[in-house]
């Protein structure tokens, strides 16, 4: 009874924050691809674009191993809360799921860290995309306050 109501649980926190993603997301993506092509022209939105595909095959690499080991814990978890065990069977048991849980912290490390440094590095891209057009030339008929608007833009 336990483990179906946290699932029941997790499923619906999980449904509720994607729904309310997935109404979102396209209208924050469109306006935002908008701005950065009217700023870039076409290689801001495909340098960024480009960057989303290359962190998402990256955390999908550093983001399998987690799911069998979250698996095998969750398993392991209801195995020890089950029924009436000895005290070795319980202490073998509580042991698996200890190390169990070590192994997916130090999984989930390394996803975290590759999706910090995607996000992180996110930042300097604006940068660097915005940076083209200014060194090539583009906006040189801009005064120093309408090219820093349009880098914090």
């Amino acid at each position: 009874d336990q483990r179906i109501s946290q699932d029941v649980e997790r499923l619906c926190k999980q449904m509720s924050t994607m729904a309310s993603r997935l109404i979102v997301s396209p209208f924050t993506i469109s306006y935002y691809t908008y701005q950065c092509f009217q700023s870039t022209g076409w290689i801001g939105p495909m340098s960024i674009f480009g960057y989303f595909v290359v962190g998402t095959i990256a955390n999908k690499i550093l983001m399998g191993p987690i799911v069998s080991t979250l698996f095998e814990q969750e398993k392991l978890e209801g195995d020890f809360r089950a029924g009436k065990v000895e005290h070795m069977r319980t202490d073998r048991r509580l042991q698996a799921l200890l190390q169990t849980q070590k192994n997916l912290i130090n999984k989930e490390l390394w996803l975290y860290i590759g999706v910090n440094t995607f996000d992180y590095l996110g930042g300097f891209l604006s940068y660097i995309i915005i940076a083209i057009p200014i060194f090539t030339g583009i906006y040189d008929g801009l005064s120093p306050g309408e090219l820093s608007a349009l880098i914090s833009k």
